[in-house]
């Protein structure tokens, strides 16, 4: 049997750089999630400590082997990989990587990373509810002026090609069959590219998903947020090494009011002052600063 011990996950990264390291080495976490290979349950379990599988199962809620219950190997939800360079392996479980290394290793692929020219490294777009584009839109600037923003948004979404964030809404499911294939298709391709692709659901209003969404790159239970904020600050230290555009809608110029605002300001909030986040060029924004957000009122007043 192997000897890897657990090394952190990827949503308390930054905490397990104690007196070990002196930076978050969120470039080493972002390249070997890119570059994953797929390897069997059987050749992840060898390479671990005993006692370190028995409490990953207990941290993910799954039965010993030897006990009653769901065991990890009858979910399918859950991925096991290794990174290639430096031969250390994770699981994947609700979208969160679960890594098992030495401190050696993750340097090691940290100045690797680094050693990159980061002028390859691809934007990560972020598109937040965009079925505000739709009904709501045309109630607030007009049916021509939100189909067009709408339509500009989506080709944003299809022409992209690196990480992909698309946050749903309770307005989602006014998107047609058609956009919703859009969306879809980007995501799956961008995924079969090696980038992180995410289709997650965050609303403000307390609305549960609609029984035809789904979400992509993860489980039900591990895409389900009760906001967009929440949603950001989850996944925000796997979009940490690059560059972020913020599309969708609402926003404002002040960041005070809009979904996509709050999306933006919660992510620069998570990554801090050095990281480059940004509104793209088609994020729609409110037409009067007093708007309130859609996500807040079921019913936007007009």
């Amino acid at each position: 049997m192997g000897q890897r011990q657990y090394f952190s996950n990827c949503v308390s990264w930054p905490k397990a750089c104690d007196e070990h390291f002196g930076a978050p080495y969120a470039e080493a976490l972002d390249l070997l999630i890119e570059n994953g290979e797929s390897i069997s349950l059987e050749t992840f379990r060898s390479e671990l400590d005993p006692e370190a599988y028995h409490d990953l199962l207990a941290m993910l809620n799954y039965a010993q082997p030897d006990e009653e219950g769901l065991h990890i190997e009858d979910d399918y939800h859950v991925a096991f990989k290794r990174e290639p360079w430096t031969g250390l392996v994770y699981a994947v479980h609700s979208a969160i990587e679960y890594v098992f290394a030495t401190s050696d290793e993750i340097e090691e692929l940290q100045e690797r990373a680094m050693s990159n020219d980061l002028a390859d490294t691809p934007e990560a777009l972020v598109l937040v509810h965009a079925g505000s584009l739709c009904g709501s839109a045309r109630m607030f600037i007009g049916k021509q002026e939100a189909d067009s923003a709408r339509h500009a948004v989506l080709q944003e979404v299809a022409d992209h090609r690196g990480p992909l964030i698309v946050i749903d809404g309770f307005l989602s499911d006014e998107l047609s069959s058609h956009e919703q294939a859009l969306i879809d298709e980007a995501l799956a391709e961008n995924a079969a590219s090696g980038h992180l692709a995410l289709r997650l659901w965050g609303c403000d209003a307390g609305e549960s998903p609609y029984p035809s969404w789904a979400p992509f790159g993860a489980s039900m239970e591990g895409a389900v947020f009760e906001g967009q904020e929440e949603a950001a600050t989850a996944i925000a230290p796997r979009l940490a090494d690059h560059r972020i555009l913020v599309t969708g809608a609402w926003a404002t110029e002040d960041l005070s009011t809009g979904c996509a605002s709050s999306v933006l300001v919660a992510l620069r909030e998570a990554l801090g002052s050095a990281a480059e986040i940004e509104h793209s060029d088609h994020v729609v924004y409110e037409p009067d600063p007093s708007l309130d957000d859609d996500c807040e009122n079921d019913e936007p007043e007009i």
